[in-house]
């Protein structure tokens, strides 16, 4: 049983912070990678990769993959890539599919973020009801699911949607949507996209909702939304957080409180999955990533690594 505790009145250092000298002049480059789009089904597309994790010398990447031009409409699901080097990737499963009761996440699961903690797996994913209508005017939030294995068997706890959207009128009444999850302060802050109804992709923004709890309750922050993004990433990197806002915001954004964030480089990128197991840890030493799996903004979209380059 996990003990829930209320969360705390948060105080924040509003000093927007320096860019750390290393992000300054930060690049990236395509990377010679295989195996990404292993096992694709022939009218399926993957996008939205997850984080990365390492179990048994393997590094795991979760996937969204759906019926090529549907939408949320066709069953999204979630799959599970593996590879020894980072390089060469395989299929190994269909990790997590619509939930076949009369549930709130019943039609479609889709952009899979993933923590391990303290010997048990959590896999948090968006979730789509049969409700679901048009993907600018239907609601849908975030649930997790739980396994001993990061290959499963999943079990999704009762009331497991634990992040909804806000009250209509505000930012994110449309949706909560690509978990992003760290540790920081000794607390979880659970980063995620949120827009308005009838508004496009390219208007989302990115929030931040803050729990003793990985399992929450989470309380959104006041100072939300922090900044412009779209299927983004937010990983540890030094003493501070890198974020990536995604194709509607191609920049390195960087923050040492975890709220206030300051604009860097430009760096293309669309929608990205990063491996740092700092990301878990409450003093990680100085984190540094050097690739990330992005999508390839193709029809149907493909999957590929990128190496980042770092100044001298």
């Amino acid at each position: 049983m996990i003990h829930i505790q209320k969360e705390n009145t948060l105080e924040t250092n509003p000093q927007i912070p320096n860019l750390s000298p290393n992000l300054q002049n930060l690049k990236s480059a395509p990377a010679n990678a295989s195996g990404l789009d292993d096992q694709q089904p022939t009218d399926w597309e993957r996008h939205d990769p997850s984080n990365i994790i390492v179990y048994q010398d393997k590094y795991l990447l979760w996937v969204t993959e759906h019926i090529k031009g549907s939408g949320f409409l066709e069953n999204a699901r979630i799959i599970l890539l593996s590879s020894t080097d980072a390089l060469n990737w395989k299929f190994e499963q269909i990790a997590l599919e619509r939930n076949p009761s009369d549930a709130w996440d019943n039609l479609s699961v889709l952009t899979a973020f993933m923590v391990p903690y303290q010997g048990v797996f959590y896999l948090f994913y968006t979730g789509v009801n049969t409700d679901f209508e048009d993907s600018n005017t239907s609601r849908r939030g975030i649930g997790y699911a739980v396994s001993n294995s990061p290959y499963g068997p999943w079990e999704r706890p009762p009331d497991n949607q634990i992040l909804h959207p806000g009250e209509l009128g505000s930012w994110d009444e449309l949706c909560v949507d690509d978990t992003n999850i760290i540790r920081h302060n000794n607390k979880w802050y659970f980063y995620f996209k949120g827009r308005q109804i009838n508004s496009s992709p390219g208007n989302s923004d990115v929030g931040v909702a803050i729990s003793d709890n990985l399992t929450g309750p989470y309380v959104k922050h006041d100072t939300n939304p922090l900044f412009k993004g779209h299927a983004f990433t937010v990983t540890k990197y030094q003493n501070g957080l890198l974020a990536l806002p995604g194709s509607s915001n191609q920049k390195v954004l960087w923050s040492t409180d975890g709220i206030h964030f300051v604009a860097g480089p430009p760096l293309k990128h669309k929608s990205t999955g990063v491996y740092n197991p700092a990301d878990f840890e409450t003093d990680p030493p100085n984190p540094h990533i050097d690739w990330f799996i992005d999508v390839i903004p193709s029809s149907p979209r493909k999957l590929q690594r990128v190496n980042l380059i770092f100044p001298e």
